[in-house]
């Protein structure tokens, strides 16, 4: 993993001018602190899985929407909500502040960041898939009465503001593995999910 950042990093540094030297450096400089922080998150979400038995395929996206909580416009309080039950927030802190101060320094602006990090990684692609399907809801919400979720994981829409003001009725199928852990995560972190229908359902 560091070594793969290194190769990231320098690459860019190569291609950039003085700004991105700049960046690269303090990069390098805090790498250290920065793979502290991912591994921490990355052992606090493997304990979760395993303690939980839920899969990793729906555990990702929800990291991912917080991310974009984070650093997009894109709100998901309930999300949030969830992911600081089981991860860190110093850890998180210590994962993506040193990239932040590093391009806040060198001047560049977080597009170039997310773009230098996210072009063609799987990450990058959950991201877009996350605002198309928001796009796709937000066009057909108002004639909308029952949202159905398929493979809901840990999607949070059903218990979105926007949902609940529409008075839509939401059901959520998943497994009997992951849907257990969601409700637990939604009561321990006082998000209301008394209006969601969940549905457990063998996909195999």
């Amino acid at each position: 993993l560091a070594a793969t950042a290194a190769v990231l990093l320098l690459a860019a540094a190569l291609q950039g001018g003085p700004s991105v030297a700049v960046f690269v450096g303090l990069e390098l400089l805090l790498l250290p602190v920065t793979l502290g922080g991912v591994g921490v998150c990355a052992g606090a979400v493997f304990r979760q899985l395993g303690r939980t038995g839920t899969s990793a395929t729906a555990m990702a996206p929800l990291l991912v929407r917080y991310a974009l909580d984070e650093y997009t416009e894109r709100k998901d309080p309930a999300g949030r909500a969830i992911v600081d039950q089981f991860v860190p927030y110093a850890a998180l802190s210590a994962a993506a502040r040193p990239t932040e101060f590093a391009a806040r320094v060198a001047g560049l602006p977080d597009e170039w960041v997310a773009e230098l990090f996210g072009s063609s990684s799987l990450l990058h692609q959950m991201a877009k898939r996350t605002f198309l399907m928001d796009a796709a809801l937000e066009a057909h919400l108002a004639s909308v009465e029952q949202l159905v979720v398929l493979g809901a994981g840990f999607d949070t829409r059903g218990v979105s503001s926007e949902v609940e003001r529409r008075g839509v009725k939401v059901f959520e199928v998943d497994t009997g593995r992951t849907q257990p852990t969601k409700r637990s995560l939604y009561q321990s972190s006082g998000v209301n999910s008394s209006k969601i229908t969940f549905v457990e359902v063998d996909f195999n």
